[in-house]
């Protein structure tokens, strides 16, 4: 008896740890949460923003960012949106930014409390510093950012060097993002990124994302 109500007490923690307190909205007023999303992505992209193609995807961001899951989205995890270029991956990224600072969210995990503050950098990025600094402290500086955001995955040169020793950094930080269960989102582009990582990455993939794709034809960068 006792171990079974151990065990039901440890799957209520387990469920409950990264629950995350908004005292900006109740549960009946999502649709003003996901006009105020709209609005910081207008505010990104410097004019009124289209959300013909992804207000799918804008629903799912806003209830995930108050821990109310919808369409089976696992609010203990980030999002991978894939997409072709030009699809407004990376903008739905910055309007995320700008919305979870609005409130103060935060999440807990392994007893340790974090903001939900967003930080956004390229894999393309991250290989080059890895390639410009020291060996470990790049890998270090992404894999204990609180929530990370790493744009165009699949981008970067799989093996950076670094004084001769070559390593697939962003793999190394997806690694250790999956062992520590830090909020993790990116984007891509690549369709099939088992052609990028090895399966040891992309189960660890599985562990820190929400796949949600942007399938529309329309090209962002196209309309003026």
């Amino acid at each position: 008896m006792i171990e079974n109500l151990n065990e039901i007490i440890g799957d209520i923690k387990s469920r409950y740890e990264l629950r995350r307190v908004s005292s900006f909205l109740e549960p009946n007023k999502y649709p003003t949460a996901i006009n105020l999303f709209v609005s910081m992505a207008s505010a990104v992209c410097g004019k009124e923003y289209d959300q013909t193609h992804t207000a799918d995807i804008i629903n799912k961001l806003v209830h995930w960012t108050y821990d109310t899951s919808v369409d089976e989205i696992d609010c203990r995890k980030g999002f991978l949106i894939r997409g072709e270029t030009g699809r407004g991956k990376t903008l739905l990224m910055y309007a995320l930014k700008e919305f979870v600072q609005y409130d103060s969210n935060w999440y807990i995990v392994g007893g340790k409390r974090y903001r939900l503050e967003l930080s956004i950098a390229s894999a393309r990025n991250i290989a080059f510093e890895y390639a410009q600094q020291s060996e470990g402290s790049v890998i270090a500086k992404y894999s204990r950012i609180p929530c990370l955001c790493i744009d165009d995955l699949g981008s970067e040169p799989m093996l950076s060097s670094n004084y001769g020793n070559k390593c697939s950094v962003v793999s190394e930080i997806l690694a250790n993002r999956a062992e520590t269960k830090l909020l993790t989102f990116a984007t891509t582009n690549v369709a099939r990124l088992s052609e990028c990582y090895d399966d040891r990455i992309i189960s660890r993939m599985y562990s820190l994302f929400n796949s949600v794709n942007l399938s529309h034809e329309t090209d962002y960068r196209k309309i003026k």
